[in-house]
């Protein structure tokens, strides 16, 4: 199993408007689909069939309803 190193865990309710408290990297999937994240950067990054599991995706600041099919999600920072 991997080692993954983090500060701290968020719960995350995808949502189009409200930020998560940290700017986060890494997202866990516990139920596949697609994903779709405000970036840092204010660009949106759309993932199509993410699989179960941890991915690292960069600094992101929030995961957006809309276009996320994913379930159980726990962003990591």
């Amino acid at each position: 199993m991997a080692q993954v190193t983090t500060e701290g865990a968020l719960a995350v309710t995808p949502h189009d408007s409200t930020m998560l408290s940290k700017v986060c990297t890494k997202l866990f999937v516990g139920g596949a689909g697609t994903v779709s994240l405000l970036m840092q950067d204010g660009t949106t990054a759309a993932m199509t069939a993410v699989p179960v599991g941890l991915h690292k995706f960069g600094g992101f600041q929030r995961v957006n309803s809309t276009g996320t099919a994913a379930s159980n999600l726990v962003a990591f920072y």
